[in-house]
């Protein structure tokens, strides 16, 4: 394992340890459980990136950047279905949170197999990583409409008393 890769393997490691605290303090409560969810896709997405920035094959860090890619874009859905439930606004929010799972598992495909969101990648002295490829500003528009609705629900009065 190469130096680089060690901050986002650790950082995988705690955040599924942390993951794995909550769930088992209720595992019935979908509180714990989106935040289990939101959790293992960080872990996911940091542990693709170890994998990639460590190999010495291009071929193999594309392959775990992309995998990285595709599970960093479902955090902010699930990140927003966490605020939601926590809030207890799940049900005025669920369309939306509906919504935006769906588009991104539209988008899921091309993500994985294609290089219209993951292009190219590019060798740094860390290792490999990933170019945005022509699509990848639609994502973006997910991404920042998700945040523009979500952040007002984040900073609630109620999420912080």
């Amino acid at each position: 394992m190469r130096f680089y890769s060690l901050p986002y393997a650790l950082g995988a490691i705690g955040v599924i340890y942390i993951g794995f605290l909550v769930f088992f303090s209720n595992r019935k409560s979908r509180v714990n459980v989106s935040f289990f969810s939101l959790c293992i896709i960080l872990a996911v997405w940091l542990i693709a990136y170890a994998i990639s920035f460590s190999t010495t094959s291009p071929v193999v860090a594309y392959s775990f950047a992309r995998i990285a890619c595709t599970a960093v874009a479902f955090t902010t859905p699930t990140l927003y279905l966490f605020v939601a439930l926590y809030l207890g606004k799940f049900e005025q929010e669920k369309k939306y949170i509906y919504l935006c799972y769906g588009i991104l598992l539209f988008m899921f495909p091309f993500f994985i197999f294609t290089n219209l969101f993951l292009g190219d990648y590019r060798q740094y002295s860390w290792g490999y990583y990933s170019k945005a490829g022509p699509l990848h500003p639609l994502y973006l528009l997910v991404w920042v409409s998700v945040w523009t609705k979500g952040l007002p629900l984040f900073f609630d009065k109620r999420m912080w008393d």
